[in-house]
């Protein structure tokens, strides 16, 4: 007897960042309505300085992706607003966080000692090290289990991505887009830090999740994916979309056309 697998069934744990997303139409206007924490963010107007209001959503429960979205966000204003300090940014951390989410950032942050009689290098670098422990505790529950969430991740990317209702163009965006998302991903055992996957690694994604129907075009023209660049790989789809999708139209309106001329034989005889 044989036993088909799915894709999902070669994971011993799902991955904790799902690349196909489906959105709740169950889900109301009044769901929508989240806190948000509103802050001033200095720019240059022509030769003086300006303030604009910058808004960021206060995170105290959600997915992963949630998490990794609000990281992002939280990176972005912190640069805007040019904090560098570790200090700052833990202030503005407990503005920005609530509930047991926060509670959660607190414990790891304060598990990290600073050194009581060492240099201002040295109590900068505990200070980021508190940060880093403060969402690595954070982030644990939203990446079980955290030690393989990223190799995971990057292993279901690889190996498990397929187009299906997705365009080339939307497919390529979120593939994008969840690729960024790795470097928030709690480091492994004996890592400081994670990466993205590279360039020629995301051709190898597009090639193989792309549809069945595109690979006889890819052989026929003697088209070598992995001597190319993702922006010329993901061009060439395009065309091979635009192609095969005149080709349906075509052959959808021959199929129409001998469905009438049907119906008028059936009406005359």
């Amino acid at each position: 007897m044989k036993v088909q697998l799915q894709s999902s069934d070669l994971l011993v744990f799902p991955p904790a960042i799902p690349f196909h997303v489906k959105k709740d139409k169950t889900k109301s206007k009044d769901d929508d309505k989240e806190k948000y924490a509103k802050f001033d963010v200095p720019f240059k107007n022509g030769e003086s300085e300006d303030n604009t209001e910058w808004s960021i959503k206060v995170f105290e429960e959600g997915s992963a992706e949630d998490y990794v979205k609000w990281r992002v966000r939280f990176d972005e204003l912190a640069g805007a607003m040019a904090i560098d300090s570790p200090e700052n940014q833990y202030a503005i951390l407990q503005t920005i966080l609530r509930g047991e989410a926060r509670s959660r950032f607190n414990v790891g942050y304060h598990s990290i000692k600073l050194p009581d009689n060492g240099t201002a290098s040295a109590k900068e670098k505990a200070l980021k090290n508190k940060l880093s422990a403060g969402f690595n505790h954070l982030s644990k529950q939203l990446f079980a289990p955290p030690e393989s969430a990223w190799r995971r991740q990057r292993t279901y990317m690889r190996y498990h991505l397929k187009f299906q209702d997705m365009s080339v163009a939307d497919f390529k965006r979120r593939l994008i887009e969840v690729n960024n998302y790795l470097i928030y991903f709690p480091p492994p055992e004996g890592k400081k830090s994670v990466s993205k996957l590279t360039e020629d690694e995301l051709v190898e994604i597009m090639d193989r999740a792309k549809p069945v129907e595109y690979q006889l075009d890819v052989l026929t023209s003697n088209y070598d994916p992995y001597s190319k660049t993702l922006l010329e790989y993901t061009e060439y789809l395009e065309r091979l979309e635009t192609k095969h999708s005149i080709q349906k139209a075509i052959s959808k309106g021959g199929n129409e056309k001998e469905k009438q001329l049907g119906l008028s034989y059936r009406i005359l005889f």
